[in-house]
């Protein structure tokens, strides 16, 4: 089922109904996009139906010169006049609006704003789904291995909590029950060292528990595009640089979620023993995963921020002043991104940090970028270990923000800099942050997580069935038994795919491969066993004959 993106900032309402006239109308003479069609050779109408409107556009128009960034209400007036100029051409299109790229905090300043104006238009949501997201090569090297391998197995279950959390807040937000379209997920991992693990077999069995859960109608979510096929930084297969194809271990993931995500969903869940997550720190976004029961995070009271260590800043285009707890910076016609250091804050070694503060902007700022950085405390370099606080630009009355930073060993407290990304003219204004505060957040929880997930799927008119069990234990096997009832198993089936170790990519040589599993059948076919190996995708399928 293809989705086509309609690109932001570069095309207009008239150019949208064009694309849909050259995919979906018939080839005559009334729809002259539609007979360029047939000139490419393709006479007959595609009959797309899904349109993504716009590329996480709260980020700016990427590359595109000279840069911009929509706010969330100069989104909404582009998507409202793209939808009504496509739907003119064919009503029966669905289109779909962004919300934030913030996954899984909830930008309420764009979100809530964007879901409520295009609400009445909009035939769903979009999300970007990345787990663990640890954005550098210093980051992941900063960490045990041992976890930050772990760390996309831990994360399916949060992942899907997250997600109807954010299902829910859509809902609120736009004022009625939108589907979300997940156009992009993958496990994020911005690193070469010690091995790539965005191509992990541990990156692909997260994609999968992730597919086995959308797979249930309840999850609401109707289409999920895993990013991305071929080539490019994710590519699940390759022949940049390699003398031949190279089919990574997400690619085989897919071939057996392809064989057994097939006809009626009959069954899903999870099962077995708990599995625990016990970093000394946070990995990323991933959650620490112990006991029976979960643990609410609290964030301590003391305020590590000292206005006292408040750095001025002065140079022509941008210059920084403090009185009685409110800071501000003036710009006077900055078009280069700036970062200038408003105060370096000391904490304890390697804590998760919460950063909140009330921030306004009185200016001009077409298409720029306003709020703060928070930082490892030793800088940028070479960690690039840092969040962004943004979205002041768009708050000409006090408004609050917040951010968090799960900062390395190391790195003892944070600094904060202002953080100005230009826009397509000259930023001039005053930026403005008070009630500014660093606060210590003792994590909660998350229960240890079941070993196994599975989803059984069964065709009509065939007397077969094929389940999915996707085995999140790295270091044991699982025995999975059914007891069938109303008649029993003639013949089973068993595939697998697993490798040697969780990092194992098939980039060097192909270990992570489909093999066959041996299935037992027991008391005249009326129970079936399967030892799933550890860190494992299993696809069996049953046939079996009625009483």
């Amino acid at each position: 089922m293809p989705l086509i993106t309609v690109s932001d900032y570069s095309c207009t309402p008239e150019e949208a109904g064009q694309l849909v006239e050259y995919l979906n109308a018939p080839a005559s003479p009334d729809h002259p996009w539609a007979l360029e069609r047939a000139k490419n050779g393709h006479p007959e109408p595609y009959g797309v139906l899904w349109f993504e409107l716009g590329n996480e556009s709260d980020h700016g128009n990427h590359d595109l010169q000279p840069k911009t960034t929509w706010t969330a209400d100069q989104y909404a007036d582009w998507f409202l006049a793209c939808v009504r100029a496509m739907k003119a051409v064919d009503p029966k299109i669905r289109c779909g609006a962004l919300t934030s790229t913030s996954f899984p905090a909830w930008n309420e300043g764009w979100n809530g704003t964007v879901l409520r104006r295009t609400a009445p238009l909009a035939d769903f949501a979009i999300v970007h789904c990345y787990s663990v997201v640890l954005t550098s090569e210093a980051q992941a090297m900063a960490l045990p291995y041992e976890f930050v391998q772990q760390a996309p197995l831990a994360s399916i279950d949060a992942f899907r909590d997250h997600l109807q959390s954010w299902r829910a807040k859509v809902r609120q937000a736009a004022g009625k029950d939108l589907p979300l379209a997940v156009t992009e997920f993958n496990a994020m991992y911005v690193q070469e060292k010690p091995a790539p693990l965005r191509f992990s077999l541990a990156s692909a069995l997260f994609c999968a528990g992730f597919v086995l859960d959308l797979a249930d109608p309840r999850s609401g979510v109707p289409v999920a595009n895993y990013w991305q096929f071929a080539n490019g930084y994710w590519g699940m297969v390759r022949n940049q640089g390699f003398p031949s194809m190279r089919r990574l271990p997400a690619y085989r993931v897919y071939e057996l979620l392809h064989r057994g995500l097939r006809g009626t969903l009959i069954a899903s869940g999870r099962a077995g023993p708990s599995v625990s997550f016990l970093p000394h720190q946070q990995i990323g976004i991933t959650e620490r995963c112990e006991g029976d029961r979960a643990e609410p995070e609290a964030v301590e009271p003391r305020n590590l921020f000292r206005p006292a260590e408040f750095q001025p800043h002065s140079e022509p285009k941008a210059v920084s002043s403090a009185d009685s707890g409110v800071f501000r910076l003036r710009l006077r016609g900055a078009t280069t991104d700036l970062y200038p250091l408003l105060a370096p804050v000391d904490g304890p070694d390697g804590a998760l940090l919460d950063v909140s503060f009330e921030g306004r902007f009185v200016g001009s700022a077409d298409g720029a970028r306003l709020g703060l950085s928070v930082l490892d405390r030793r800088g940028w370099e070479p960690y690039h270990s840092g969040v962004a606080i943004e979205g002041v630009e768009q708050a000409p009355q006090w408004r609050k923000f917040s951010g968090r930073l799960p900062t390395l060993t190391g790195s003892k407290g944070c600094l904060l800099a202002w953080r100005v990304i230009a826009g397509a003219r000259p930023v001039e204004g005053l930026l403005e942050i008070r009630g500014l505060a660093v606060r210590v957040v003792k994590p909660g929880h998350r229960a240890a997580y079941p070993a196994l997930q599975y989803v059984a799927c069964r065709e009509p008119g065939r007397e077969e069935a094929s389940v999915l069990v996707l085995n999140r234990d790295a270091s044991r096997p699982h025995l999975v038994r059914w007891n069938v009832l109303g008649g029993s198993v003639r013949s089973a089936e068993a595939l697998c795919v697993a490798g040697d170790r969780l990092d194992d990519t098939n980039l060097e040589r192909e270990t992570v491969t489909i093999r066959p599993l041996p299935v037992r059948l027991q008391q005249g076919g009326r129970r079936v066993e399967v030892n799933v190996p550890p860190a494992s995708l299993v696809q069996i399928q049953l046939r079996w004959s009625n009483p």
